[in-house]
């Protein structure tokens, strides 16, 4: 990624919205009002996932039941993080432009805190979207890509050029096919104070999750809806090139050496009717709205469709870096550490024209 150079960095700094976030009051939970409901989805691995546990040096996937699990937080996390870039939300860290400082009075809420809750100090809100724990689905046990030998770093943000000075951006990793069977490893004996040892599942593995929502107001559910789903078969510039594809996610450890791409597909959404809210003084009600199949599809085009027309800068730059393109002929990995002392000002390849 840096210019001049055959190679890409594995990440690339995609801008923020100028505007500052809309701050509101959120529908709160002692009625029920707005969109409440579930989803249930199917996430598969593209690429080696690790979400794990430490043991020395080496790092191995989390376990419940002895079979493998992706906890809530993972995907609330990774979702949360979607909505505040696409969602136009505040900066959690508070590591961003004081357009997106955090939100801190639970009144004047941005709409990924609205969706995903917040807290500062005394103040606090529960948040409306609820993620369960990803199960993995199959017999037996899945497969466990063992002893991976990969060198795992902090980032080098000293280094402007690459991580720049400017506090509107968030750091997106690319997708990388060419790891589909395993993350780069590392053969450098000279750097073991850096070396981690691998033991992720490996890719084409499928998990089944639950996720709960109650009182979404309608730009709120249209948000958690594309953040599930991206966009698939669509057509766009990256690496100076059209390509058409399908964006998807990244999730967990690894990203950098081409780890934690995964699809997410939703194969049931189930939304109450409002009227529902009142068996509980009547016993009588509605039953809820069911989607599956082709009316899932069109339920979720339709209510998506503002955000996939988008083309600002944000989404435009997103959208490149979450192409999964499996004609892929890109070289991903980080310069070595001798390159930094003869290209100091180098910047990073601009990831839709490839200059």
């Amino acid at each position: 990624m840096p210019q001049n150079e055959a190679f890409w960095n594995p990440y690339r700094m995609v801008p923020v919205q100028d505007e500052q976030p809309v701050r509101r009051n959120p529908l709160t939970h002692e009625i029920f009002q707005g969109m409440s409901g579930e989803v249930e989805a199917k996430l598969t691995t593209l690429t080696p996932l690790l979400i794990g546990v430490q043991e020395g040096s080496h790092k191995r996937h989390i376990y419940s039941n002895l079979l493998p699990i992706i906890p809530g937080s993972s995907l609330k996390g990774m979702l949360r993080s979607l909505a505040e870039l696409v969602g136009n939300g505040c900066d959690v860290t508070n590591g961003s432009d004081t357009k997106h400082r955090k939100c801190e009075a639970v009144d004047k809420l941005c709409i990924s805190c609205r969706m995903f809750g917040m807290q500062h100090k005394q103040n606090s809100f529960m948040g409306k979207v609820f993620c369960g724990e990803g199960k993995w689905q199959g017999e037996g046990q899945p497969k466990i890509l063992q002893q991976q030998r990969v060198l795992l770093a902090n980032p080098k943000d000293r280094h402007t050029a690459f991580y720049t000075t400017s506090k509107n951006v968030r750091k997106i990793y690319h997708h990388n096919p060419a790891c589909k069977d395993g993350p780069q490893l590392d053969h450098n004996q000279q750097r073991e104070n850096m070396v981690a040892y691998l033991h992720p599942i490996a890719a084409d593995e499928t998990f089944i999750f639950r996720l709960d929502f109650s009182n979404l107001e309608e730009d709120e559910f249209a948000l958690l809806l594309y953040c599930l789903t991206l966009e698939r078969n669509i057509t766009l510039m990256a690496n100076g090139r059209d390509h058409t594809g399908d964006l998807y996610h990244k999730l967990g450890m690894g990203k950098p050496i081409g780890m934690g791409s995964v699809k997410i597909d939703i194969t049931k959404l189930t939304i109450q009717a409002q009227e529902s809210t009142f068996r509980y003084r009547t016993w009588e009600g509605t039953d809820p709205k069911v989607y599956i199949g082709e009316a899932l599809h069109k339920e979720i085009i339709g209510r998506t469709k503002a955000l996939c027309g988008r083309r600002d800068k944000t989404m435009t730059h997103l959208r490149s870096m979450l192409l999964w393109l499996t004609n892929e002929n890109r070289t991903f990995r980080y310069p070595e550490p001798s390159w930094f002392d003869t290209h100091s000002i180098t910047k990073l390849k601009d990831p839709i024209t490839g200059k």
